[in-house]
Formats: structure tokens, sequence, C-alpha cells
């Protein structure tokens, strides 16, 4: 499990945690390839802690906190065209995501479990990037990894919300028509 930034301690207005979750073979590594751009473009923020996760679950190996953020960065296929990137709260990820996951307990139970802990009250967002079709090398682009840290800096520059359940608002990026 690859890990782009260290974990620093969280300050007293909490810590921001960005994981892409994934593999690192095939179409699902696109969360990693995400985290790896990005935890390097961010390396010198002291609020915030990058790493690449096999699983969601793998999420509890950091020492999450009531008042931390926490933003996933995953592959997503069926919502767009390739490159599209859309923001999700847990309540409002697309019916079915995370049930039959090949990364164990699934994005969606492990959201649920971290709500049900308490942890990251201060936010929680799942990143879907749509992958390629199948057999296309996972990569990306200049456009999306622009969408993508557009998302990330408007993630990063929001105020924490108050604690409670992740607030609805999803929002979408998609690439410019071909």
């Amino acid at each position: 499990m690859p890990t782009v930034n260290e974990p620093r301690s969280s300050g007293a207005g909490g810590h921001a945690y960005l994981f892409g979750l994934g593999s690192p073979h095939g179409r699902d590594r696109l969360g990693w390839l995400a985290a790896e751009r990005l935890g390097a473009e961010l390396a010198g923020r002291g609020d915030l802690s990058v790493a690449c996760l096999g699983q969601p679950s793998d999420l509890f190996l950091h020492p999450l906190a009531a008042g931390d953020r926490l933003l996933l960065l995953d592959a997503m296929r069926g919502k767009g065209p390739p490159g599209t990137v859309m923001a999700f709260s847990p309540g409002e990820l697309p019916d079915g995501v995370g049930t039959l996951s090949s990364h164990g307990i699934g994005l969606a139970g492990t959201l649920a479990l971290v709500e049900a802990l308490g942890l990251c009250r201060a936010g929680i967002r799942v990143v879907g990037i749509e992958m390629a079709p199948a057999g296309a090398a996972p990569t990306l682009g200049e456009g999306t990894a622009r969408r993508l840290r557009n998302e990330v800096q408007r993630w990063l520059e929001a105020p924490p919300h108050a604690p409670g359940p992740a607030t609805a608002g999803a929002s979408t990026a998609r690439p410019p028509p071909e």
C-alpha cells in the first residue's frame, strides 16, 4: 500500500486526508494515479495527508479523528465519457457502489462505518473519475488532471462542515466535447 505523503498530526481544526482507491494494475489504478499526482502537487501542505489504499477499509490504518475531513478518489464507470470527474457525499453515491467490490468491505459500507464511528465529521467526499473503455491503459490526461485539481482545491478551501453527516451537493466536471 503506497503512501504518497506520510500522515501528519492534526491541528486544532482537524486534518485533511486524500486517499486514492484502487490497485497497482489495470483500469482500477486511476484513483492511485490521481492521488500520486495530486500528492506531488500538494506535498508542501502540513494539513494534508495523501495515500493510496488497496481497499476502502484501509483508511482505518490512518489516525482519523472526529474533526478531520476525508476525500476519496476512485475510478468509476458508466457516469459519462472517460475523464469525467464527479464528486459525491456518501449519501449521494449511485446505487450499487461498493456493494460488490473487489476492495473487500466496499466503499459504501466503509463510509457508513466512518460515519457510525463519528469520524471525519468535518466532511466526507468521494470523487469518481470515469475510466476509459476496457483494454485502454489508465491515464490522467491534462484536462482530467485539471478538473481533479480544481475539485480538490475547492474541497481544501471550503470551510469544514458542522458536526454531523456529510452534506449533499454533488458536483460534476465533464470533459469538453470532442
